[in-house]
C-alpha cells in the first residue's frame, strides 16, 4: 500500500438512477430512466418501477409470461455482487398489503448471462389475488463495453406488464472522468462504499461524488479518497478516524493531504509540504508522537503531525507499524518492532521515528502484517521483518531485524508485500514472486513451495502491482498487476468471474468486468481501482 503523491483527473458525473413510475390507470410509460456509467466497467444498479399490475382474483398470478429488459449493442447486464429483487408494492387497493417481496417461490427463474444484452425474469405467483400494485425490479447492474449512450427496452410478453415490445424504458451512458471501483471483504462497507455485510464478490462502482477524488488509499478495513483540496474522505471500519461509516465521510483534521494509507487501526497521510499526519490506535506507538497506549486507555489519537518527519515523499503502514520514505531515499519507521519490522536491529516498539538501517535510494516500499520489502534506485530489492511462515531450526520465527537483499531477482522498480509472500515488478515489465505458495501466490499455476523468487507466468508490459494482506476465503491473499493498456490481472485469490467463481486463480487472469485501470490499492482483504 505504498502511498505516493500523485494526481488523477477529477471525477465526472456518477450514477443517477431515475425510475419511470406510472400511476394506476395511466397508459403512457415515460422513458426517463438514466444510468450514468464509465467505460467499460460495472458502475451501479438500474431499477424499474412498473405499474399498474393487477394480480388475478383467484390465483394471485401476476403474469403469464416473462419480463425481459434488453440493452442496446455495446452494453451488457451483470449479476454484480447483489441478488436482484423483484417485488410487488400495494397501491392502496389491497387493505394493508404493503411490500410483498416475491421470493424463490414466486420468481420462478431469472436468466442473466454475464455480458449478455437480455435480462429475463419469469414471474410466478404472489400470495394474494385481486391486488393492484407496482412491479418493481431493482438491483440489476450494467457494464458498458464502449464509450457512448445506449438504451434499455422492454422485450418481453406484453401480457405481463401491459407494455408493447420495444418500449424504451431508460438510457445508459458513459461519463468523461475516472471512477472508483471496489470489491472484496465488505464487513464495514469498505469495498462497495455502502451496504456493509457480505463480501462484494465482483467489482462495483463506488457511488459517491467524492470517489475516487485525486487518489485512493486503503487501510486494512477502511478506504480513503484524497480530495483536490487536500482533505480526505473515508469509509469502512474507521471512516472518520475512529468511527464506522459505510459511505464516505470527512476525516476530521486532515488537510493538505496528497496520499493516504493505513494499517489495522491507524492511518497515515502524506502532506504536500513533506510532513506526515497519523491518527488512530496508539497501542504500539504507531502514531509517532511519543505515546504508547497498550491498554487503550487514551482512545484513538486525532490526526497528529509525526515528530521529526520532514521531506517525506511517500508513506506506508503495516499492521501496527508506520513508515515514511524521504526525498533522499532513506526510510523512517516507528511503531511495532517486535518481529523486526523497524529494520534497525532491534525487536521492540518505538513511539518516535527511527532510521531503517543501511537502506538508501528507496523508490518503492510496501509492508503488510510484519513483512516489509523495498526497491532501491539501483534495482535491488530488500526485505526485513517476518514473512509469517519461515521458522528457524529452533522452531522460532526466522526474523530479519535489518534489511536483507533478496537474491535471484532482475533489476526491479516496484514491490508489493502480502502477509506471507512478496512481489517485485522488474524494469522489463515482468513480475517476480517469492514466499508462501499455498494458494498459488507465486503465479506459476501450482501450490508447490519455492525457495527462491520465480517469474510469474504470462505477464509482460506490467506497470503496477499490488497485494492484499489476508484471505477473504480459503487462505488466499490476492495479487494484482496492471498492464500498459489498463488490463488488471489477479491471482492467488478466488475468481471475480461469476462464470467460474469460486475457483481459485493460480495464474494471472484478467479481473472480470473492468479494464482501463490506472491505479489500484489494497486493504487486508479488499481492493479499490481507478478506472479511466
Amino acid at each position: 500500500m505504498f502511498a505516493r503523491s500523485h494526481r488523477l483527473l477529477p471525477i465526472g458525473a456518477l450514477v443517477a438512477v431515475l425510475a419511470a413510475v406510472v400511476s394506476a390507470g395511466t397508459s403512457a410509460y415515460a422513458a426517463t430512466s438514466v444510468l450514468v456509467m464509465p467505460d467499460p466497467v460495472l458502475v451501479g444498479t438500474w431499477s424499474l418501477v412498473q405499474g399498474p399490475i393487477i394480480t388475478e382474483q383467484s390465483s394471485g398470478d401476476i403474469g403469464r409470461g416473462t419480463v425481459t429488459f434488453r440493452l442496446s449493442a455495446g452494453f451488457a447486464w451483470s449479476p454484480g455482487g447483489v441478488i436482484p429483487n423483484v417485488s410487488v408494492v400495494d397501491s392502496g387497493r389491497c387493505g394493508g398489503w404493503n411490500a410483498l417481496r416475491l421470493g424463490a417461490h414466486n420468481v420462478q427463474s431469472m436468466a442473466l448471462r454475464p455480458y449478455g444484452r437480455d435480462l429475463t425474469v419469469v414471474i410466478g405467483r404472489s400470495s394474494r389475488g385481486g391486488c393492484r400494485g407496482e412491479l418493481r425490479f431493482t438491483g440489476f447492474q450494467v457494464h458498458a463495453l464502449h464509450t457512448g449512450t445506449g438504451i434499455v427496452t422492454y422485450a418481453g410478453s406484453a401480457a405481463v406488464a401491459g407494455l408493447p415490445a420495444g418500449t424504451v424504458l431508460g438510457q445508459v451512458r458513459t461519463p468523461a472522468g475516472p471512477v472508483g471501483v471496489g470489491w472484496g471483504a465488505n464487513d464495514y462497507g469498505q469495498a462497495a462504499g455502502s451496504g456493509q455485510g457480505n463480501p462484494q464478490l465482483f467489482p462495483v462502482q463506488l457511488d459517491d461524488p467524492a470517489v475516487p477524488g485525486v487518489a485512493l488509499g486503503a487501510a486494512d478495513e477502511t478506504s480513503y479518497a484524497v480530495q483536490a483540496d487536500g482533505t480526505v474522505r473515508g469509509w469502512g471500519r474507521y471512516a472518520d478516524g475512529s468511527h464506522f461509516s459505510d459511505t464516505p465521510v470527512a476525516v476530521t483534521g486532515v488537510t493538505g493531504a496528497v496520499a493516504v494509507t493505513g494499517g489495522v487501526a491507524h492511518s497515515l497521510a502524506l502532506r504536500g509540504d513533506g510532513s506526515v499526519l497519523a491518527w488512530g490506535s496508539q497501542d504500539h506507538g504507531q502514531i509517532g508522537n511519543g505515546v504508547f497506549d497498550p491498554g487503550y486507555r487514551l482512545g484513538f489519537a486525532p490526526p497528529t503531525t509525526v515528530t521529526g518527519v520532514t521531506g517525506a515523499v511517500a508513506v506506508e503502514a503495516a499492521d501496527r507499524t508506520s513508515y515514511a520514505v524521504r526525498a533522499n531515499g532513506t526510510v523512517l519507521a516507528w511503531g511495532d518492532g517486535e518481529l523486526g519490522q523497524l529494520g534497525n536491529g532491534i525487536r521492540h516498539s518505538v513511539a518516535t521515528p527511527v532510521p531503517v538501517s543501511g537502506l538508501s535510494g528507496v523508490v518503492s516500499l510496501s509492508a503488510r502484517s510484519s513483512l516489509v520489502v523495498a526497491a532501491t534506485a539501483d534495482g535491488s530489492v530488500w526485505q526485513w521483518g517476518w514473512d509469517g511462515y519461515t521458522f528457524g531450526p529452533d522452531g522460532k520465527a526466522a526474523v530479519d531485524v535489518v534489511p536483507r537483499r533478496v537474491a535471484g531477482l532482475p533489476p526491479a522498480t516496484r514491490v508489493a508485500a502480502a502477509s506471507m509472500h512478496a512481489l517485485a515488478l522488474a524494469a522489463d515489465g515482468t513480475v517476480w514472486a517469492w514466499g508462501n505458495n499455498a494458494s498459488g501466490c507465486l503465479g506459476g499455476g501450482t501450490t508447490e513451495p519455492q525457495a527462491a523468487p520465480v517469474q510469474v507466468v504470462g505477464l509482460a508490459g506490467i506497470v503496477r502491482i499490488a497485494a492484499e494482506g489476508e484471505a477473504i476465503y480459503a487462505g488466499n491473499e490476492a495479487n494484482y498487476a496492471v498492464g500498459r493498456g489498463g488490463t488488471l490481472y489477479e491471482w492467488c485469490t478466488l475468481s471475480t468471474d461469476p462464470r467460474v467463481y469460486p475457483a481459485l486463480v493460480t495464474v494471472p487472469t484478467p479481473v472480470w468486468g473492468i479494464n482501463r485501470v490506472r491505479d489500484i490499492v489494497t486493504g487486508a482483504a479488499h481492493a479499490l481501482a481507478v478506472v479511466k
